[in-house]
């Protein structure tokens, strides 16, 4: 009898490490595609940031250049945070940078 209990908790205990194993890996693999992705955003709202001047040329040309460096300033930021943020893998330092991606346009626009 003993030895059947110990055989099933020895199977629990296996079971209980694989899910360990397997919600790490999922914790994981999670972590790699935000990063990815996050480093991708990040050039992609400099580059949208910069292509937004043309708008600002036509909508007003009388506050053109005043935008621009408005512009420019938030994509060198966005550009800066994108090589920052590829340091590190750790999911609370990925927040913020993030956190901080995001305020940088929205900043800009008011």
């Amino acid at each position: 009898m003993q030895k059947a209990c110990r055989g099933v908790r020895k199977d629990i205990k296996r079971s209980e490490k694989e899910l360990m194993n397997k919600e790490k890996y999922i914790q994981q693999e999670l972590l790699t595609y935000v990063h990815s992705i996050g480093s991708l955003l990040l050039l992609a709202g400099a580059i949208v940031t910069i292509s937004l001047s043309a708008l600002d040329f036509f909508v007003t040309p009388e506050n053109f250049k005043t935008f621009l460096i408005y512009r420019l300033i938030a994509a060198s930021l966005l550009i800066v945070l994108h090589f920052v943020f590829k340091l590190r893998k750790d999911r609370v330092f990925q927040t913020i940078i993030l956190f901080i991606g995001i305020s940088i346009p929205t900043t800009m626009v008011e």
